[in-house]
């Protein structure tokens, strides 16, 4: 969805993803933003040029240290917890909080789409976003 490659996987449910040459940190902010209908929460701690991101749905700020000692530059996900608010700083990497429920629902979204693929099931998706 955010054009990134894709590399591996990390934390156990996220993914190690690479971002094209051109990408900045505002870009992929913006991007994401537009993409989830969000306002995402940006907080610069690493370089503006992303290149390495790691991006795990939901509320995973305890991993910021994790991915600044893998060297990824940048981690996607959902919501902060104030306990790791001098982190990104401390660590020199970019945290983009995108929101719990708008980066829960792409993965609900996709295994919707993939269970009526594989099984000809019908889904409902009720959307009950909360802002958080």
């Amino acid at each position: 969805m955010l054009g990134l490659e894709v590399l591996g996987g990390f934390a156990g449910v996220g993914v190690e993803a690479e971002a094209p040459a051109d990408l900045t940190l505002s870009g992929l902010a913006a991007q994401v933003g537009a993409l989830l209908g969000a306002s995402p929460r940006v907080q610069p701690g690493g370089p503006p040029q992303v290149k390495r991101v790691a991006v795990v749905s939901g509320r995973v700020p305890h991993e910021i240290a994790t991915a600044a000692r893998a060297g990824f530059d940048t981690l996607l996900t959902g919501e902060p917890l104030h306990d790791f608010f001098h982190d990104p700083a401390e660590y020199g990497i970019n945290v983009i909080y995108a929101g719990h429920y708008a980066t829960e629902k792409v993965g609900l979204d996709a295994l919707a789409r993939h269970l009526e693929a594989q099984f000809g099931l019908e889904t409902l998706f009720i959307d009950v976003p909360t802002g958080l």
